[in-house]
């Protein structure tokens, strides 16, 4: 009897995500990528010849040096390898860790042989279109400490774990990248980060932070919202 690594219908990445049901028949046709900190997959320009599953650890898109997005476990990078388009944004690992390549030749045979097994990469270009409509949307209407509290509390949900403390995330941004997400200065990050810590809602530290006071950062989201 075949094993499960070994039935088309499931990826057979040995670290099973959130992501499986959604894209494992496509990344059964994969291969296995790792990576480390700091490490670029792709440039921005670049051909777009492979998309990315994450299994473990996360990446950052960066265009024009700025953070633009977070991927992480059970998520996908890199869909507009399926309409060839030019890499929109560079990538590049935030946190070591390992996933799954399918380039393009293999994606192009199975947009040919089987294109339902290709639909999970138009769910992905959806989410992400409707992802940036709701940041444009922050953008324009929300005050800055609910935009960087939505960030932190957006990260927390995808990849937090919970804890005594609340909930820890496991991932390390330093400010520039935090105030690109949250679209303010640097220097804005930091005075509310500081504010935020000595009201006992955020603890940074060098592998990630720590939301306090319940599960996902709704303390921290309702604390920001009376900001003016």
């Amino acid at each position: 009897m075949p094993t499960s690594r070994e039935r088309p219908s499931l990826c057979p990445c040995a670290w099973p995500c959130p992501g499986c049901p959604n894209h494992g028949a496509l990344m059964a046709h994969s291969t296995a990528v790792r990576w480390a900190r700091g490490e670029q997959l792709w440039a921005a320009g670049d051909d777009s010849d492979w998309v990315l599953a994450v299994c473990t650890g996360a990446v950052g898109l960066r265009s024009s040096e700025r953070m633009v997005a977070v991927v992480v476990r059970g998520e996908i990078a890199g869909e507009g390898t399926a309409v060839d388009a030019p890499r929109a944004a560079s990538c590049v690992g935030l946190a070591a860790g390992k996933g799954r390549k399918l380039d393009r030749a293999t994606l192009d045979r199975l947009l040919a042989d089987d294109p339902a097994a290709v639909a999970p990469l138009l769910k992905v270009s959806a989410a992400r279109t409707a992802a940036l409509t709701r940041s444009l949307g922050l953008f324009g209407s929300a005050p800055v400490p609910r935009r960087l509290a939505a960030v932190l509390t957006d990260l927390a949900g995808r990849l937090g774990l919970p804890d005594a403390r609340g909930t820890y995330v496991p991932l390390r941004l330093g400010r520039a990248d935090l105030a690109a997400l949250a679209g303010c200065r640097d220097e804005t990050v930091v005075r509310h980060m500081r504010r935020w810590q000595k009201e006992g809602l955020v603890t940074t530290l060098k592998t990630g932070f720590v939301l306090h006071g319940s599960v996902g950062g709704a303390k921290l989201a309702e604390f920001a919202a009376g900001e003016a």
